[in-house]
């Protein structure tokens, strides 16, 4: 399975407009602009679901593919995690 991390903005027709994103899961990693086509229909599906919404234009900013999931070590509660230092821009 494919997980992408997607990045989209959407416009509703009285004006209002936002920016959202969104895991998506894919039996097969995009290869085309069909997939892409495909997966922007079921994200504005699901975002009309959610928003209560009957239409939207939505449009895809740009997507990240996820690191295959591998065994990940947990830290023990007290111990050191991943994450060294965050640093603000």
């Amino acid at each position: 399975m494919a997980k992408y991390f997607v990045a989209y903005a959407y416009f509703l027709k009285n004006g209002g407009h936002g920016f959202g994103n969104i895991e998506a899961n894919r039996s097969w990693p995009i290869a085309g602009q069909e997939d892409i086509n495909e997966l922007t229909e079921h994200i504005t599906d699901s975002l009309c679901r959610a928003m209560n919404q009957p239409s939207l234009s939505l449009t895809i900013l740009g997507w990240q593919r996820f690191e295959d999931d591998i065994e990940r070590k947990r830290p023990e509660p007290g111990q050191p995690s991943n994450v060294i230092t965050l640093h603000p821009s």
